[in-house]
């Protein structure tokens, strides 16, 4: 068993956004987004991996292939990993998302924090 501290792992960056990994093994990798007011993921796919996404805190836009919708607390968007996903905080508060992704995707860029 592991346990986290999820509030650890939301900090706040000047760009471009931050990742913090929770958790992951083969099978699965669990993080949080952290965006600060107009900071946006670029758009991008995981191929093989479905996303489960939860609006923890803020509001924004989420985009995938050209479906664009606002996101909230409580919102939680499933993806198929062809799917092209951004993501911009278009509010005047700190955005957070928690993320699940299976498979884990081989490529490491995905499995690491950021900023």
């Amino acid at each position: 068993m592991e346990i986290a501290n999820l509030e650890e792992k939301i900090v706040f960056v000047e760009q471009p956004f931050a990742k913090r990994v929770i958790y992951q093994d083969d099978n699965i990798v669990t993080f949080v987004l952290n965006f600060k007011p107009g900071q946006a993921l670029p758009s991008h796919t995981h191929y093989d991996s479905t996303v489960i996404i939860l609006v923890q805190t803020g509001a924004g836009e989420l985009t995938a292939d050209d479906r664009t919708v606002t996101i909230q607390p409580g919102s939680i968007i499933s993806l198929k990993g062809n799917e092209k996903l951004s993501v911009k905080n278009t509010s005047q508060e700190n955005l957070t998302l928690y993320v699940n992704m299976a498979p884990r995707p081989a490529d490491n860029r995905y499995n690491a924090d950021i900023g």
